[in-house]
């Protein structure tokens, strides 16, 4: 460890205790406190470095762990302990030599992308937005719509209403920031808030560059934890039958979408153009469901 920073020894120090925990099936959840007494019991931690990693420094420390790039130590959401992140499976198939992926496999991917969408209009509609799913209207080229819109109306000061709109771009998964994400940050030309969503498992973590982007752009970052069952059959090419619920699909806020004014004549031809809104009745009709 000689010649490393204390944050880097602290990385490495909670990974050794984590997989010293794993292989002695000590019970979870495992919290900054508990890996750190393993560690100083076990001698992972030696004597004279306890006073380094003070509970105070140890809890801070643990905490960029799960941000730093360098380090595979995760807080999987809604459980209160850190564990290591899953291998990454090797399945993904290779892109032909041009870049390009094939016409089946965009399609494959379409459809796939689609088992995406109610759970996250369900998610914005739980936010009070009126929200339905566009990615069928591709309206004046392939970057013009997101997968899914929401839209907030109230009473204008003088009269009539005020309509918010975010917008929500959806991919399977995201393990760099590329194309799918700018393709996000694309619909801040109409959107107040606009999001880029990918699906990933409960414990997979998120590269920090993420993060980095997004308070960059102003973007907001959902990821779609899912089960390992739910993920599998996802990213498989059979998914006729998933269906994606609260029971197998979570919602995760991972970085919140900053609202930003648009001028009133572009929220106009957003609604008209992709989401044909063409009257007040319309308006207050869209993502209405009459049985719910």
């Amino acid at each position: 460890m000689e010649g490393q920073t204390k944050e880097q020894k602290a990385f490495q120090v909670a990974t050794m205790a984590l997989e010293a925990m794993k292989q002695a099936a000590v019970s979870k959840p495992h919290t900054a406190k508990k890996i750190r007494d393993f560690a100083i019991e076990k001698e992972i931690i030696k004597k004279e470095e306890v006073k380094d990693f003070n509970p105070n420094s140890w809890a801070v420390y643990m905490t960029k762990a799960t941000r730093s790039d360098q380090s595979q130590i995760i807080k999987p959401a809604g459980q209160n302990g850190y564990e290591l992140t899953a291998a990454l499976a090797q399945a993904e198939e290779e892109l032909p030599a041009d870049g390009q992926e094939p016409e089946a496999s965009v399609a494959g991917n379409q459809q796939r992308e689609s088992k995406l969408y109610e759970v996250l209009k369900t998610w914005l509609s739980g936010l009070g937005y009126r929200a339905g799913v566009v990615a069928q209207r591709k309206v004046s080229g392939v970057w013009k719509n997101p997968d899914v819109a929401g839209i907030l109306v109230t009473s204008g000061v003088a009269g009539g209403a005020e309509v918010e709109i975010i917008t929500i771009e959806a991919k399977l998964d995201a393990k760099r920031v590329d194309e799918g994400f700018f393709q996000a940050v694309s619909h801040k030309r109409f959107a107040n808030r606009a999001y880029f969503a990918f699906a990933a498992k409960s414990n997979d973590k998120i590269p920090a560059e993420f993060r980095q982007v997004a308070e960059r752009f102003n973007m907001g970052i959902l990821i779609i934890r899912l089960t390992d069952e739910a993920y599998t059959s996802l990213k498989g090419n059979n998914t006729a039958e998933l269906e994606l619920s609260d029971e197998n699909a979570e919602i995760q806020e991972y970085w919140p979408a900053t609202f930003e004014p648009i001028a009133p004549s572009v929220t106009q031809l957003f609604l008209r153009e992709i989401l044909d809104i063409k009257s007040p009745d319309n308006l207050y009709a869209y993502g209405f469901d009459p049985e719910a």
